[in-house]
């Protein structure tokens, strides 16, 4: 009778467990299974995509901001700037907070 009633229990543990994996393991297949088979598209000749697709006529500066540890938490990208021009710069993080701002050259 107690052994009977363990050996269930223990049948119960191990239902849950598969249905647990299966339910975690199936929409993680379907998704890879999606991202590998993805195709990126062509960009059409003329379009939009394909204009700011390009690389500009600019420099780009890289800073790299650290942590009270000194270790990289972030990059910023940036034109290098040539005399006294100014660059619209948007920022965001973390898709919160967009914040426009404008930096001068030095």
């Amino acid at each position: 009778m107690i052994q009977s009633y363990l050996v269930q229990r223990k049948r119960k543990w191990m239902v849950w467990l598969l249905a647990i994996v299966l339910i975690i393991a199936v929409p993680v297949t379907i998704f890879l299974k999606i991202i590998i088979h993805s195709n990126v598209p062509e960009l059409a000749e003329g379009s939009i995509e394909q204009h700011y697709a390009q690389q500009g006529s600019h420099l780009v500066k890289i800073e790299e901001v650290k942590n009270a540890l000194g270790e990289p938490a972030y990059r910023i990208y940036y034109p290098e700037f040539q005399g006294d021009e100014a660059y619209p710069v948007i920022s965001w993080g973390m898709g919160q907070v967009l914040i426009q701002i404008v930096m001068m050259g030095s």
